[in-house]
């Protein structure tokens, strides 16, 4: 399955530090001045994750959507570890930034790109207006011993690429009962191959929950009602969130923006502000 493209403007990629980061972009007339809107895909994802909600976020603002290191058509320098830390995924996303002359944007990710988002709004506060958390696994840093415990047995093959998971097994792991978006999810996945793995385990390791005291953007946190970490995550973040709050999207499970775009847009909308205000 090839990637679904459509929705863009614009298609690209931007060198950084190691390999080169992959854009979509959409840039409305009338946008001027206004700070853009950075989307941030989840684990194994891609910038297509996002085409239902972005020609929407699009109204009076610049859009853009940035794949990690391994991830859709990015290409980077395998990290030769344990590892792709969670703090060099996001010196990526602002490598990336600094050559689009983008020194300040509200920053929107899903799952890994809620983490990474997370980072960068902890560690660079100028660069980050707002924060939206999608469906985030807001948890605390284990040691590597614990981060093997953790990886699943059958999730992937000998070589570390993740395998294909029927639609009852994403039901259950995601909540979301749409098997479309299953099976766009294996593939991305399958394309990301074993980023996925070198991803998750820096998301483990970083600990972002520890970040979340530091974060001063007004932070949304958005979930979709079927959502399991809702009950893992929610309570705990915004007792630590300086300025949080959160909104839940009706039948929906992790990913939303996909599930039911409309309702997930106007959340967005809602914590943006005209033009990104």
């Amino acid at each position: 399955m090839e990637q679904p493209a459509g929705v863009w403007e614009r298609r690209r990629r931007v060198p950084v530090p190691g390999g080169e980061v992959a854009l979509s972009e959409i840039d409305p007339a009338g946008a001027g001045e206004q700070e853009p809107v950075v989307l941030l895909h989840k684990l194994g994802g891609w910038n297509a994750d996002w085409r239902h909600v972005a020609p929407t976020l699009a109204s009076g603002r610049r859009v853009l959507a940035l794949e990690f290191a391994g991830h859709g058509d990015s290409s980077s320098t395998e990290p030769g570890g344990f590892a792709y830390p969670l703090a060099q995924s996001a010196a990526d996303v602002l490598a990336a930034l600094d050559r689009l002359g983008v020194e300040r944007s509200a920053l929107v990710g899903n799952s890994l790109g809620g983490c990474v988002a997370t980072l960068i709004a902890a560690d660079h506060p100028a660069r980050v207006s707002r924060l939206g958390l999608i469906s985030v696994a807001l948890g605390r840093a284990v040691t590597e011993e614990r981060a093997r415990e953790l990886e699943r047995p059958g999730w992937f093959d000998g070589e570390g690429r993740p395998l294909p998971r029927d639609a009852a097994e994403n039901a259950r792991i995601s909540g979301t009962l749409d098997p479309a978006i299953g099976e766009e999810l294996n593939a991305s996945r399958w394309r990301a191959g074993r980023w996925v793995r070198w991803s998750e385990r820096g998301v483990a390791l970083a600990g972002v929950f520890d970040a979340l005291p530091r974060v001063r953007a007004p932070t949304l946190l958005l979930y979709g009602e079927r959502d399991p970490l809702i009950a893992m995550f929610e309570e705990k973040a915004l007792a630590a969130l300086p300025d949080g709050r959160a909104v839940h999207v009706t039948d929906t499970g992790r990913f939303p923006h996909q599930e039911s775009p409309a309702e997930t847009a106007a959340a967005l909308l809602d914590f943006l502000g005209p033009g990104g205000a």
